[in-house]
């Protein structure tokens, strides 16, 4: 772990551990290899708070426009960000994730592809189920409690209060579903990953009760 990420991951640990009781579920779900984390997205703070809920460095995909500023440029490749190209197309973005796997890392999408305003799961796009098909590595669903609540899309910043916490959930593959034609496993893996987060949402919601699901 690279010493920039290492320092930075740990100010946000230390922030969310003191100020938001922060904590994981399931993270032995994590394999030692490559995967594609499929994590909610209702916050600002989703980022962060997946860096300190997994122990290996995680890679992610940031629009071109965020590495303009140049502490925040530095802040987010600091991070593993890896600049997309917003006019490149689904296939450059695709090949970038596809390329970050290979080399053996985790990597970080937001399948719903924004913000959620209310807090509540967006329908989910397909091209988190086109990276696995094309690289073959497990999808960890994620949902994560609470980055809402301590700050929402519409505040300009976040609260000190409030519980946050990360739960990952059981894997996904590509294999599984290749019996369907290609259209349509990735209809149905897209699918079955919104289901597994709402699950997840589910599960905590009831209580957190055993293992996430």
């Amino acid at each position: 772990m690279k010493l920039s990420y290492r320092a930075i991951r740990f100010a946000c640990w230390l922030w969310f551990r003191v100020l938001h009781r922060h904590k994981v579920y399931g993270h032995s779900y994590l394999p030692k290899g490559p995967a594609i984390i499929a994590s909610s997205h209702a916050s600002f703070y989703d980022p962060s708070l997946l860096t300190i809920s997994t122990k290996r460095e995680l890679h992610y995909l940031a629009r071109e426009t965020l590495f303009r500023n140049s502490f925040f440029g530095w802040l987010i490749r600091s991070l593993n960000a890896h600049p997309l190209k917003s006019k490149a197309g689904n296939s450059s973005t695709v090949k970038t994730a596809v390329g970050v796997l290979d080399q053996g890392h985790l990597l970080l999408v937001f399948p719903e592809g924004k913000r959620s305003w209310k807090g509540d799961i967006l329908p989910l796009q397909p091209g988190t189920a086109m990276i696995a098909s094309l690289s073959g590595y497990p999808v960890i669903p994620a949902y994560l409690p609470g980055s809402f609540q301590v700050w929402p899309r519409h505040n300009s910043i976040p609260k000190l209060w409030g519980h946050t916490a990360c739960v990952f959930g059981t894997p996904l593959y590509w294999e599984d579903y290749q019996e369907l034609n290609r259209k349509e496993a990735l209809r149905t893996m897209t699918a079955d990953l919104e289901e597994a987060i709402i699950d997840l949402k589910q599960w905590y919601e009831k209580g957190a009760i055993g293992q996430p699901p």
